[in-house]
């Protein structure tokens, strides 16, 4: 009975450690969709860095033209025009470039939560080798209360014949 008893807390602490191993998958899970999530955010960073470098190319291309146009027309209207469009243009990639800075904080910090995430595969992948040495102890087990039954079917015969 004591044994029972045993084999009995035993089996319900492997079932509260299943459950929470379950628990684990689906918080895995969860972190896998964040990351996915994240990895869209990176993609984006990407973009508005290219689209940065775009922008100053054409600011770089339209100051060559503000110096042509000065030289070759002389015209201050139009050379006000162009550097107030230039200006436009410099505050946006001033913005940019804030925005820029923080997707790459952004993209630190999902460095991290990359690494965070890496770590709790690695215990999860634990936490799995362990269960799948608790089965095989739970598969002995049932097969050692198997040949149990047996030989005390055994034992029970050979006590009926032998009264």
């Amino acid at each position: 009975n004591e044994t029972k008893t045993e084999l009995r807390r035993e089996l319900e602490q492997q079932s509260r450690e299943m459950e929470e191993m379950q628990n684990l998958n689906e918080a895995n899970v969860e972190l896998r969709t964040e990351l996915d999530r994240q990895d869209l955010q990176v993609e984006e960073v990407r973009h508005l860095n290219d689209l940065t470098a775009e922008l100053r190319s054409e600011i770089d291309k339209q100051s060559l033209q503000v110096e042509e146009e000065q030289h070759l027309n002389g015209v201050n209207v139009e050379l006000r025009l162009q550097l107030d469009n230039q200006r436009v243009q410099v505050e946006a990639v001033q913005h940019l470039k804030g925005v820029n800075a923080e997707l790459c904080a952004q993209l630190d910090e999902q460095s991290l939560r990359v690494e965070e995430l890496r770590n709790l595969n690695d215990v999860n992948v634990e936490m799995r080798t362990e269960l799948d040495k608790q089965r095989l102890q739970v598969m002995e087990f049932q097969h050692l209360n198997k040949e149990n039954v047996e030989l005390r079917a055994e034992l029970d015969e050979q006590n009926l014949s032998l009264n």
